[in-house]
């Protein structure tokens, strides 16, 4: 039979007290920053609330005072503008699905176009012929 210390069912429990000790100790330290960093955002929050109080207080709002008018104010301002490269593009995409142009009609009483003179480049209009006299 091995050799058993008297002491050593003491000492575990020794052990176990100071492990014990130690993890309340940890805990302790940790609810205490805990503590510390809420109350630090809590400062940080009222400081912030003050500031923006102080800045609202010294110019008046630029929204009107009548529930309904403010809404279409913050409606206007909130409203998206479409962008230049939709609106291009929608443009193109109408272009591309109207089919081939059609050639300007010859004005009786100048003999031109009704419509801006056709460029140089026949590319532009490939359904007509220009003619020559």
């Amino acid at each position: 039979m091995p050799d058993v210390p008297q002491n050593a069912p003491r000492r575990g429990r020794v052990l176990k007290l100071a492990l014990l000790l130690l993890l309340v100790g940890v805990f302790g330290w940790r609810i205490r920053s805990c503590r510390t960093q809420i109350e630090e955002k809590r400062r940080h929050a009222g400081e912030h609330e003050a500031s923006f109080t102080a800045q609202t207080a010294a110019e008046p709002s630029p929204l009107p005072l009548d529930p309904y008018a403010r809404r279409a104010a913050m409606a206007d301002a909130m409203r998206l503008h479409p962008d230049r490269r939709f609106i291009l593009a929608a443009g193109q995409i109408q272009q591309l699905t109207r089919g081939p142009r059609s050639c300007p009609k010859p004005d009786s009483r100048t003999g031109t176009g009704n419509s801006p003179p056709a460029p140089s480049n026949s590319a532009s209009w490939p359904n007509c012929r220009t003619t020559t006299s």
